[in-house]
């Protein structure tokens, strides 16, 4: 199964496609840029990058490279440029947001002497709010405008505080709307402790 969700959200220049499986097979002479993961707050530039590198974050810049992202719950998150050939993905679950991947990958953009509003962002399939019960400590790391109690049960969503947090930068995110723990075409960590992950990529297209 191949979902191309820049066709489905008619987003131009790239393509981002998920499956259940890898790509490893996929049929395109472009070398795929896949990372060790580790629910961290690193980022690199895709330049900088070695495979033994122990990261959530990459940033590319004039490359006909695909990034590759893994999760099962988590949200994955590709970054593009409105006009220029400059994409990145984030491998992004409560940990790497509350020590601030975002800020991290916005100060990368910077760094580049670009703009962080000319870029938009994307989040794949991952766990909604309704099926993300957290403990009481998890309101150490959020505001509370990103929780919901119900049934004395307490609820974040990971989605809204990536959305507000990019639009202070002044990107604009879109959302596939997707929940992993409900649609059982994806890995969903939360429902069954699968060590199956689902994988998404991004290109820039030709």
């Amino acid at each position: 199964m191949i979902i191309n969700f820049s066709s489905k959200f008619l987003i131009p220049n790239y393509t981002i496609l998920f499956s259940n499986e890898s790509f490893d097979n996929l049929n395109s002479s472009r070398k795929i840029f896949s990372m060790n993961q580790i629910h961290s707050n690193k980022i690199s530039l895709l330049e900088e990058f070695n495979q033994n590198d122990k990261l959530d974050g990459l940033l590319a810049i004039n490359s006909s490279s695909i990034l590759s992202v893994k999760t099962a719950d988590c949200l994955p998150i590709f970054i593009y440029h409105n006009s220029r050939n400059i994409f990145g993905i984030l491998h992004a679950g409560w940990r790497g947001l509350s020590d601030g991947i975002i800020d991290n990958f916005i100060q990368l953009i910077l760094n580049q002497n670009l703009s962080p509003s000319d870029f938009c962002a994307f989040i794949g399939p991952s766990i909604c709010q309704k099926n993300y019960e957290v403990t009481k400590e998890m309101k150490n790391y959020f505001p509370d405008k990103f929780f919901k109690i119900v049934d004395k049960k307490l609820f974040l969503s990971l989605q809204d505080f990536t959305i507000e947090n990019f639009s202070n930068f002044g990107i604009n995110t879109l959302f596939c709307n997707e929940c992993t723990y409900e649609n059982k075409n994806y890995h969903s960590y939360r429902k069954n402790k699968t060590s199956k992950r689902i994988t998404g990529i991004i290109y820039r297209n030709e």
